[in-house]
C-alpha cells in the first residue's frame, strides 16, 4: 500500500483551471453509455434523474439550492431533472427559467427545456410543471416503456415523486425505482475522478494543517470550524456536504455528529475535527484528534494504538478486490491484540465521491459488524475507513494498491 506525497497534475491547478465543466466532453458520453446499457440490461426505457448527484454526474449542473423543502409552493420546480432514454445518445434536461443561464453556460447539456417555476399560490399559476415535462418526452416519442425513477433520493420530496409516478402512468408508463442504477456506475471511478480525489485530499491536508498551526485553548468551535475553512477555501476547495464537524471536552468527544457550537475550547481537553476536502464535488474524508496540552497517559496510549497502530495495518492488510469480510477479520484480530473493543465499535466507513449537502456518505457502508456475501474493495472504489478514535482517512482502489490519500500524522495532535 503507498502512502505517497500526492502528485496534482498541472491541468488540475486549481488557479489556472476554468471549472465551469469539469470533465471533458467525452467522459460524459462514456457516462451515458454506461447508463444506457445498465437501462437495457434492466430493461428501462426512460430514466429521470433528479438527484443533484446524478444531474452532476450526467450534466455538470452545480447548484446551491435544489428546492428539497417540505414547501408546496415551488413543487413543480422540484421536479426538474434529467430524462435519459435506453435509445438516444442524448439526454434532456428539465429546469426553470432562473437556472437557465447555468445550464446554458456550464454544463454539456444540449437540449434544455425550461418549466414555468410561478408558484402555485400565485394568482397566475402558468403551466403545470408536470405535464409540461411529460408532454415533451410523449412528443418525443420517449415515453414508450418501463419509466425508472430515483423514488429513494431526497430530490425531489416523496409526494413529488408520486405526482411524477402518476403522471407517467397516465401516459400509460410502468414506473419502477432506478435510484441504484446510478449508485452502481459512479462506485467506480475514472482516472480523472481519481485525481480530482487526491486533489481534494490535498485539500484536507491544508485544513488540518491549518488547525495544528492555529488551534489554541480559549477559541470556540466554531472558531476552529472557520480555520479550516478558510485555508481549504484559499487553497481552493469548496463548501463540504457536511460541516462545521468540530467537538472538544471528554464529554462530547465521541458524540457522533455534534455540530461545532460557541463552547470554548479548554485546556486540558481532547478536541476532535472531521472535514473533507472538495474538488469538483469530489470529497476526500479526513478526521483527526487533537489535544490541548498533555494528555493523560492512557488516553495518549490508546490513541497511539487505536490510530498510528491500526492505520500501519490498515496499510498492510488492505489490497485492492479483497473481500470486505476477510479484511476486517484480519483487522479486528489485529484489535483484539491491542486490546482495542471499544474503538472497534465505532469502526468502519462508506463510498465517497460526488456529494452535495446534506451527506457525503455513499450506498456502499463497510464495517466488522457487517456481513457481505460477496462485496470486495474494488479498483475504482473510494472509501472512507474511521478507526473508532477520532482519525478518518480517504482510501483510493487502483488496479494494484490501496491508496491512503493523505500527508498528515495519524499520531495525537498536543496544542502547547
Amino acid at each position: 500500500m503507498s502512502n505517497q506525497k500526492v502528485q496534482v497534475l498541472p491541468e488540475l491547478d486549481v488557479v489556472y483551471e476554468n471549472t465551469r465543466l469539469p470533465f471533458p466532453l467525452a467522459e460524459y458520453q462514456v457516462r451515458l453509455t454506461k447508463i444506457r446499457r445498465e437501462m437495457a440490461a434492466r430493461e428501462i426505457d426512460l430514466l429521470y434523474l433528479s438527484s443533484p448527484e446524478s444531474m452532476y454526474y450526467v450534466s455538470g449542473l452545480n447548484l446551491t439550492w435544489y428546492r428539497t423543502g417540505a414547501s408546496s409552493a415551488w413543487d413543480g420546480s422540484k421536479a426538474a431533472g434529467i430524462a435519459v432514454h435506453v435509445d438516444y445518445d442524448y439526454f434532456i434536461l428539465f429546469e426553470t427559467a432562473d437556472e437557465y443561464g447555468l445550464v446554458s453556460g456550464s454544463t454539456c447539456t444540449a437540449d434544455v427545456r425550461i418549466m414555468d417555476e410561478r408558484p402555485f399560490e400565485s394568482e397566475d399559476k402558468g403551466s403545470d410543471p408536470y405535464d409540461f415535462i411529460t408532454d415533451n418526452l410523449k412528443a418525443e416519442g420517449w415515453l414508450t416503456g418501463k419509466v425508472a425513477l430515483e423514488m429513494r433520493c431526497s430530490r425531489p420530496p416523496r409526494h413529488v415523486s408520486d405526482i411524477m409516478r402518476a403522471r407517467f402512468e397516465q401516459k400509460g408508463c410502468s414506473v419502477t425505482d432506478g435510484t441504484d442504477l446510478l449508485v452502481k456506475i459512479r462506485r467506480k471511478k475514472s482516472p480523472m475522478e481519481l485525481n480530482y480525489i487526491r486533489k481534494a485530499s490535498a485539500i484536507a491536508d491544508i485544513g488540518h494543517k491549518a488547525i495544528a498551526d492555529q488551534l489554541r485553548a480559549g477559541m470556540t468551535e466554531l472558531e476552529a470550524a472557520g480555520i479550516y475553512t478558510h485555508a481549504m477555501m484559499k487553497a481552493g476547495g469548496e463548501s463540504p456536504a457536511i460541516v462545521d464537524m468540530v467537538k472538544s471536552g471528554k464529554g462530547k468527544l465521541w458524540c457522533g455528529h455534534a455540530p461545532a457550537g460557541r463552547k470554548l475550547i479548554m485546556p486540558g481537553e481532547p478536541v476532535q475535527v472531521d472535514l473533507a476536502g472538495v474538488y469538483n464535488r469530489y470529497h476526500a474524508y479526513m478526521g483527526r484528534c487533537y489535544h490541548i496540552g498533555k494528555p493523560d497517559q492512557d488516553f495518549a496510549d490508546t490513541c497511539h494504538k487505536a490510530n498510528v497502530l491500526v492505520m500501519e495495518e490498515v496499510k498492510r492488510i488492505l489490497k485492492p478486490n479483497m473481500p470486505v469480510r476477510e479484511f476486517y477479520k484480519k483487522l479486528m484480530k489485529v484489535c483484539e491484540e491491542l486490546g482495542l473493543r471499544e474503538s472497534t465499535k465505532r469502526m468502519g466507513g462508506y463510498e465517497l465521491g460526488i456529494a452535495f449537502p446534506p451527506d457525503w456518505c455513499g450506498e456502499f457502508v463497510h464495517g466488522p459488524d457487517m456481513i457481505y456475501k460477496e462485496e470486495r474493495f474494488e479498483a475504482g472504489m473510494v472509501i472512507a475507513f474511521k478507526t473508532g478514535m477520532g482519525v478518518a482517512d480517504t482510501i483510493l482502489f487502483t488496479e494494484h494498491e490501496a491508496e491512503i490519500l493523505t500527508n498528515t500524522t495519524h499520531e495525537l495532535k498536543i496544542i502547547e
